[in-house]
């Protein structure tokens, strides 16, 4: 929902085993309007627990659509990794402003 608290947790699992974040990780959570606009309308990065944390701010001023977004983790020794997506991210227009 536009304008919305909210909050995204990475969790990795691959042949049956959980890979926790970890210090020196780093993740992005990338949002276009288009998979094929150079810029981006949002992008949060995550905090050193691997939780994406949006606020009201992050997504007040954008137009309630479809966009399209991923989630990628680059592991500490340098591996990089697309998570999630790419998938449509429905922003939802707000009734209380």
């Amino acid at each position: 929902m536009r304008g919305d608290t909210g909050i995204i947790d990475i969790d990795m699992r691959a042949y049956g085993f959980d890979f926790p974040f970890r210090e020196g990780d780093s993740a992005v959570f990338s949002v276009k309007k288009k998979m094929t606009d150079k810029g981006y309308v949002l992008q949060k990065h995550a905090d050193p627990n691997g939780m994406f944390v949006f606020f009201p701010e992050d997504t007040r001023l954008l137009e309630p659509g479809v966009y399209w977004y991923d989630i990628q983790v680059t592991f500490k020794e340098g591996q990089v990794l697309t998570v999630m997506g790419p998938a449509q991210y429905r922003l939802l227009a707000d009734v209380t402003v």
